[in-house]
């Protein structure tokens, strides 16, 4: 399926505009250091309707193609945080901080970050 719009993090809307300079992009928000700063929810929203409704009337899209392999990393904060997720299947510690996983299917990857991103808990 084509990619026609992409709104978010400036630095990824750079990096899709540098695979395909036609793609409509919104930047949002953009991180500085640990911190962000955004757009207010209204000016984000009046900005992503307008670059719908262009990327929309103008047609066409991008059609990225998928790496065969993936590798991934988080870094925690929290060396018991990253011990607890390294048990996820086929993942490791890199180090006390960092979680890698390497697969050939995008779909694993989405599962593995939904599970880092899941808070903690016993």
């Amino acid at each position: 399926m084509p990619v026609l719009f992409l709104a978010g993090d400036q630095a990824l809307c750079d990096e899709a505009r540098a695979r395909c300079e036609s793609l409509i992009t919104v930047p949002t928000f953009s991180g500085l250091g640990h911190s962000i700063t955004s757009l207010t929810p209204e000016e984000s929203a009046g900005r992503i309707r307008e670059g719908v409704a262009r990327a929309v009337s103008a047609g066409g899209g991008w059609w990225p193609t998928l790496a065969g392999e993936f590798h991934t990393a988080i870094r925690f904060t929290n060396a018991a945080e990253g011990y607890r997720k390294s048990f996820y299947p086929q993942a490791r510690l890199a180090s006390d901080l960092e979680v890698v996983f390497e697969t050939g299917d995008y779909f694993e990857v989405l599962r593995f970050l939904n599970f880092m991103a899941m808070s903690g808990g016993g």
